[in-house]
């Protein structure tokens, strides 16, 4: 299973990245991706869905730091209404967003 170490080395060395699925992948936490999301300035698409270590200060940073965004899919996650609504203002391009759960 993908751990936070991991996503740090992404986060390090593939900062081109355009497409990240996490789908599932219950170890990882905020700090992590927040790394993602400072060092990864190109991802269109994010699945976090299920990924339940994730609080509100990662998807408040996904929003404020990844303009690109287009798919974000949060589904099951513990965030607050007024988190996703800042991410929908702050990632223009979103298209799809499913926060189902």
């Amino acid at each position: 299973e993908i751990q936070d170490l991991d996503l740090i080395w992404i986060a390090k060395n593939s900062k081109m990245v355009h497409t990240l699925d996490l789908t599932d992948c219950t170890c990882i936490t905020d700090k992590s991706l927040i790394e993602i999301a400072l060092s990864c300035k190109f991802i269109e698409v994010l699945k976090l869905k299920g990924c339940g270590k994730i609080t509100d200060q990662c998807a408040h940073a996904l929003g404020k730091l990844n303009p690109h965004l287009r798919i974000l899919d949060m589904e099951n996650l513990s965030v607050r209404d007024e988190i996703f609504l800042s991410v929908v203002n702050r990632c223009e391009k979103i298209t799809h967003l499913n926060l189902a759960g």
